[in-house]
Parts: structure tokens; C-alpha cells; sequence
């Protein structure tokens, strides 16, 4: 048996946020900005929370804000987004990625043109029937990868342990001058892991890339679940492309009666300077009470950049 159900919590959330989620370095602005919400899904082993933070404001310069998973629950995935207008060059993602209980999102305007914008981070978080917190906490690891040398494009992909099944992933792009944005954040071609892809644009900065991929236990005999009979994790993954086009794009991926435990976002393009992602947001905040969506955006500045937008949405299950 699947469930939903839909919480949205009603706040005014300053400078440093509330429940966990707020700046984390940089200049943000004393404006309040938009309330929480909350979403549960359940197949009646997994519970996931998806819980969307309040944006936070920045004048410009690098930032970052970060989500804290809500008590009871472990940290499993998220993602975010930059908010400014589509037409204006706007900020960009620099990183997307998990931190202990909470995950932190990055980002950055370019540095020819500056511009105000906000940070919304997401996270999700993981419950399972009949198992404590700690139990659950062994059970999930996080592992990285980063490219090098330092490239002006540059990625890496970063693998589980043996016996770990690959949940989801987070991204960051790594730079001396912090010039270097993220491309993508995604499921590694093999789909047992997760590919972080940064680039440099217009200024000249060669950086790296760090894939952060976060994994759980797949044969876990010492859980007997009421069902029966012991727990065995499995994953799947969807995805949805735009259409090709040049300028800002976004694309939604959509699912319903599954439980989501990632979510990712691609800027590919055909030549020219290329794309830049500006959203990878596990939300339902544009789907009503529909489950699940991962909002995925990018844009282009200066340079020619056509291409597509790809959402990644990753969901658990037992079998």
C-alpha cells in the first residue's frame, strides 16, 4: 500500500532560517521569504520525507544554505535550486550535496554579471518499519569521488562499497578562483553510481569535480520485516528531457506511487560555451498532492549554449 500526505508549515524565516535550514556562509538579506513544507510517502516498509526549506536571499557573491533532515528520519537525498528571473544572467549551482544531517546547496552569480538571487535547499530523509535510527545510520554510507587534475571541464564519478546499492548523489564543482559551475549532477552511466560534471565559463578557472553518491546495505538479513522476509534494497531510475533549445529551459519528471530516495539534473548541450544548472529540486511543490516531481533547469549566458535540460528521479523499494 502506497500513502501520501502533504504538510506545509506557515513561518517567517529570516537570514538564518528556521528548523535547520538557512545560510550558511555569505550576506544574506533580512527579508522573510517563503514557508516550509513538508511530504510524506510510504510503501509501508520505506518512509521518505521530501522537505523543502525556505529560500534565503543573497546580494550577490558566492553562498550557500543548507536543509536539515527532520528528527527520526536519516538523510538519503536532495537537491536545490537558485531563484532569479529567466531572462537575467542570474546565479548558478556550484554544489548540491550532503553534509552529515544536512544538505547544502551552493551557488554563485558569474562574475560579469552580477546579480541578487535566493537558495532553496531540499532534503530526504529515510525511515524503515521495525528499524531504529542507528540501526538504519550503519546501513547507509556516503562515498566520494573528485576528477584531477584540475580541467577546464571536468568529471568524476563516485561508486558504493560492495554490497551497497546506490540511493542517490550530490555534486560539487571545485575551483581556486570559484568560477567553476556545475553541468550536472546525475546517475553514472552504469547507473550503479553518481557523475558530478563542473566547467568553467568565460572566465578561465580550471577546477574539479566531486561525485558524493550515498548508499544503503542491499541484503540486510538481520531485518525481518512483517512481510517477510528479510530486507532486500532495490532501486530504479526515471528521467525526462527537454526539447532543444537555447536560453533558460526547465523540465519536471513526475512520478506517483513510488518512493523517492534521489534526484539529479543534466545541462547538455552542442557546442558553443554550453549550459549551466540553475535547479535540481525533489518538490511536489509544483505537483499538488501528487507524490513526487524533480524540477530540473538551466540556462546559458553570453555564449551560444543550445541543448536539453534531463531530470533524474531515483525511488527505493524492497523485493
Amino acid at each position: 500500500m502506497f500513502y501520501s500526505k502533504f504538510v506545509t508549515l506557515i513561518g517567517m524565516v529570516g537570514i538564518r532560517g528556521a528548523a535547520g535550514c538557512g545560510a550558511e556562509s555569505g550576506v544574506g538579506s533580512d527579508e522573510s521569504v517563503a514557508a516550509e513544507s513538508m511530504q510524506l510517502l510510504s510503501d509501508g516498509i520505506f518512509e521518505v520525507v521530501v522537505k523543502n526549506c525556505a529560500a534565503v536571499s543573497f546580494s550577490s557573491g558566492i553562498n550557500s544554505t543548507a536543509c536539515r533532515v527532520p528528527t527520526g528520519y536519516v538523510l538519503i537525498g536532495g537537491g536545490g535550486q537558485v531563484l532569479t528571473g529567466p531572462t537575467e544572467a542570474g546565479a548558478y549551482l556550484q554544489a548540491s550535496m550532503p553534509s552529515g544531517d544536512n544538505w547544502i546547496v551552493k551557488a554563485r552569480d558569474h562574475s560579469k554579471y552580477r546579480s541578487n538571487y535566493r537558495i532553496q535547499a531540499s532534503v530526504i530523509g529515510l525511515k524503515v518499519v521495525g528499524v531504529s535510527e542507528a540501526t538504519l545510520r550503519q546501513k547507509i554510507k556516503v562515498t566520494t569521488s573528485t576528477s584531477s587534475p584540475p580541467e577546464r571541464y571536468n568529471f568524476a564519478d563516485a561508486y558504493p562499497p560492495a554490497g551497497y546499492v546506490a540511493l542517490g548523489g550530490g555534486a560539487e564543482a571545485i575551483s581556486a578562483g570559484g568560477h567553476e559551475l556545475l553541468v550536472a549532477s546525475k546517475p553514472s552511466p552504469s547507473g550503479g553510481g553518481w557523475r558530478a560534471v563542473a566547467k568553467e565559463h568565460i572566465i578561465s578557472d580550471p577546477g574539479t569535480a566531486k561525485a558524493y553518491v550515498i548508499s544503503m546495505q542491499s541484503f540486510n538479513t538481520d531485518i525481518v520485516l512483517p512481510q517477510g522476509p528479510f530486507l532486500h534494497v532495490g532501486t530504479s531510475i526515471s528521467k525526462i528531457t527537454s526539447t532543444s533549445s537555447a536560453g533558460y529551459q526547465s523540465i519536471s519528471l513526475r512520478t506517483t506511487g513510488t518512493v523517492p530516495c534521489g534526484a539529479g539534473a543534466s545541462a547538455d548541450f552542442r557546442g558553443g560555451g554550453g549550459r549551466l544548472l540553475t535547479a535540481m529540486m525533489p518538490t511536489d511543490l509544483n505537483f499538488g498532492n501528487k507524490n513526487f516531481e524533480v524540477f530540473a533547469a538551466s540556462k546559458n549566458i553570453e555564449s551560444s549554449g543550445v541543448g536539453t535540460t534531463t531530470a533524474y528521479g531515483v525511488s527505493i523499494f524492497n523485493y
